[in-house]
């Protein structure tokens, strides 16, 4: 529908919350300042004000790439090879033509916290990937495995609460604000620990009480194929007794 198309299109831009579009039909960029987002931080006194501009520039600058390998089956195995490998998609790094502000770029890496060398390290945002060409097979390459459910987009941060949860497969575990599903598929893999070779005890529920977003939960976690989840839509202060 063509509602739907455009109020997607505008979305993109909104979350990033970085371009906008003139009156002209042409994209400008938008300066991240906010003067009272700034003086809220300040009046924190949760630094020494000398450090103040340092914690700012921080929060401007973009977030990097960064992902899962799921273990849920088999094919990580691959996944690991090619990111491992020493011909990495053919691609240049000390050749490439990106900002300034992610120089010196190397290829990716594993983050140093996430077990198994599972969890990978891209410098480059996404959006400033798209605009690299030489980076085109890697970002194709990086969909098709997301579609399979073999890699997971999720930002560092959000890879942390899953970690210290320590789920094992026989844990019943209830997700009170689940969508859009990036730690509760990491959950979901916790149960799966053992492989597929047997089927666990335990049980991931996914509530949302957005609707929208409930649906949106459910296509993400249904590509790693676990009879182990079940999603719900309701308000959590007034969740039914399981």
């Amino acid at each position: 529908m063509g509602k739907g198309k455009g109020k997607r299109g505008g979305g993109k831009w909104n979350r990033g919350g970085k371009r906008s579009r003139k009156d002209n039909g042409k994209w400008m960029e938008i300066k991240m300042e906010n003067a009272l987002l700034e003086k809220f931080y300040k009046e924190q006194k949760i630094m020494p004000d000398e450090e103040f501009p340092e914690f700012l520039a921080a929060m401007k600058r973009p977030l990097p790439m960064t992902f899962r390998v799921s273990t849920y089956d088999g094919l990580y195995k691959h996944v690991q090879g090619k990111l491992k490998a020493k011909d990495f998609f053919g691609v240049q790094f000390e050749e490439l033509k990106v900002d300034e502000k992610y120089m010196p770029l190397s290829r990716p890496s594993s983050l140093p916290f996430y077990p198994n060398g599972l969890g990978w390290y891209f410098k480059l945002g996404k959006k400033d990937m798209k605009r690299c060409k030489e980076l085109k097979a890697f970002r194709d390459w990086l969909v098709t495995v997301t579609d399979m459910g073999t890699v997971c987009r999720q930002e560092a941060v959000s890879m942390l609460p899953p970690l210290l949860l320590d789920v094992q497969p026989h844990h019943k575990v209830l997700d009170m604000c689940a969508a859009p599903g990036s730690k509760t598929c990491q959950l979901i893999e916790a149960i799966h620990a053992k492989g597929m070779s047997s089927l666990p005890k335990g049980i991931v529920v996914a509530n949302d009480a957005d609707y929208k977003r409930a649906h949106m939960l459910t296509k993400q976690i249904k590509r790693l194929r676990s009879p182990c989840f079940l999603v719900t839509h309701h308000e959590a202060q007034f969740f039914p007794k399981l």
